[in-house]
């Protein structure tokens, strides 16, 4: 029923480690105050020294993955592969990550407008084990209302490179960039 020592910071010799049981661990997330590119997230953790880890994905996203089992196993493979990037083990990566405690008012940026997304979390140990079911809450962007606009573009071409010059007719216009 219960993970010992599964998120224990405790250095001291001699102090056992905390038990944490999966059963009492909860999570509660909210979404607050989506603009068109940001959210502001809360995450109150029931027990202060139980890892977990909380990301964002599409509802469309999470919808095509099919379930939360196969979220986890996308998850897995997303963090191996960060970890790699950044030339750690999976151990040493999620132990750097890994949140514990409650999150408040963070502002995470850069979404796209008018899109339905997950924050979801979820009790994870630094060796990688899942201690949790995924909590989730949903929120959405607030759309950007469609306006007539027409655009210039100029192209110039170099040796080695392109430059595209895109001017809208209404500069005062919300502007999407996508990156390619």
């Amino acid at each position: 029923c219960c993970l010992a020592g599964a998120c224990s910071d405790n250095d001291e010799a001699g102090t056992p480690p905390p038990t944490i049981c999966p059963q009492m661990f909860r999570l509660e997330l909210a979404c607050d105050h989506a603009t068109r590119s940001t959210v502001e997230i809360s995450i109150t953790s029931s027990i202060a020294e139980a890892p977990y880890i909380y990301l964002l994905i599409e509802k469309t996203q999470y919808e095509a993955l099919g379930s939360d089992e196969a979220l986890l196993r996308s998850d897995r493979q997303r963090l191996e592969a960060l970890a790699a990037a950044g030339e750690m083990t999976l151990e040493a990566f999620l132990e750097a990550n890994l949140v514990r405690g409650n999150v408040r008012s963070i502002v995470v940026r850069e979404l796209s407008p008018g899109v339905a997304y997950y924050l979801y979390a979820y009790g994870l140990t630094p060796s990688g084990d899942v201690t949790t079911r995924v909590f989730k809450q949903a929120f959405t962007t607030e759309p950007v209302p469609m306006a007539e606009c027409t655009f210039e573009t100029t192209l110039s071409a170099k040796r080695t490179s392109i430059r595209v010059d895109v001017v809208p007719s209404d500069k005062n216009q919300y502007l999407s960039l996508i990156h390619i």
